[in-house]
């Protein structure tokens, strides 16, 4: 009786072994399978669950990575002419379309980019460079790296010069 109950319990603990690893192999192909259908950055519409996908854009100072710039975002879907104001984080664009988008901030030099929207939106960093537009300068060196001056006689300076301009 003894040698029944023993083999009963061998069968007993390969069967729960068998739906063990069966439950297993089912559940990591459960898993893989979600991973491809969205969120994993995939462009394919036809993987993603969801039509759309969220843009989100964080504008920073180029020199001073930490430090966010206010800006407003406008975008057009493969390059056409309509635009569309973003809200950053609230504004969607259907997964797989090329989007162009310009970035413009006060005292702010603007920028463009770009990108394929894809499955559990996308967010991008824009840097931007900081160019007050309320007294612009511009310094330029000679040829023997040397600071050039003014030649308009009102401010007094180095007297350093470019010499010898050539074409080209």
């Amino acid at each position: 009786m003894a040698k029944k109950m023993k083999a009963g319990g061998i069968a007993l603990l390969m069967l729960l072994s068998a739906v063990l690893i069966v439950g297993l192999v089912f559940g990591i192909n459960y898993v893989l399978k979600q991973s491809a259908l969205g969120g994993d950055g995939t462009t394919d519409p036809l993987q993603c669950p969801e039509s759309t996908g969220i843009l989100t854009v964080n504008a920073v100072n180029a020199l001073n990575q930490g430090s966010a710039v206010t800006a407003t975002y406008s975008c057009s879907i493969g390059g056409g002419v309509n635009s569309t104001a973003v809200t950053s984080g609230t504004t969607t664009f259907p997964v797989g379309s090329e989007v162009e988008c310009l970035a413009s901030a006060s005292d702010y030099i603007d920028d463009t980019f770009s990108f394929v929207m894809s499955c559990g939106g996308k967010t991008i960093s824009v840097p931007l460079y900081y160019s007050t537009s309320d007294n612009p300068s511009i310094r330029a060196k000679n040829d023997e790296g040397d600071y050039m001056a003014d030649t308009s006689g009102a401010v007094v300076h180095s007297g350093t010069n470019q010499t010898a301009v050539s074409a080209g």
